[in-house]
């Protein structure tokens, strides 16, 4: 099992669930790696107005592929949007952990294809396109999974 380290006070979601999402986000998408990735989960105030955007993730080491990573996320989303964006950049974590992704010599690297910062466009970038996919699916079956488990 992954290991998550939580900062920070989230507003309206309690951590255990964010802990337990992450969790269970891991260990779908990489399953027998799981075990050795390691997160610093940051609840930040004001990180939306500041970064126009609910979350970020960057690995935090420079083993190739990356194992430690850095997930920054704003205090004030709800539920839905909280466990939505965590997912989002858990399919992150797994495209940086298999190598799909990495950082490039001025811009992203895609499965070896070179994306210059310059040009890249959010909407169509491919790695960014399979996090936005995966979303849904991933919230609706840990939601489905939290249902059973607390009937």
């Amino acid at each position: 099992m992954a290991k998550i380290i939580i900062r920070g006070n989230p507003r309206k979601v309690g951590k255990e669930h964010i802990r337990e999402a992450v969790e269970w986000f891991i260990n779908h998408l990489l399953k027998k790696l799981s075990p050795n990735i390691k997160i610093y989960l940051h609840i930040k105030d004001n990180f939306y107005i500041d970064n126009y955007q609910y979350g970020d993730v960057v690995p935090t080491n420079d083993n190739q592929p990356p194992r430690t990573f850095t997930i920054r996320v704003d205090a004030h989303l709800g539920y839905r949007r909280m466990i939505v964006s965590l997912a989002h950049e858990c399919v992150h974590i797994k495209q940086f952990a298999r190598k799909e992704l990495a950082y490039g010599s001025g811009g992203w690297l895609w499965n070896g294809e070179l994306h210059p910062f310059n040009k890249v466009d959010y909407w169509e970038c491919p790695w960014e396109i399979e996090a936005i996919g995966r979303e849904p699916g991933l919230y609706i079956k840990w939601k489905n999974l939290k249902t059973r488990l607390e009937a």
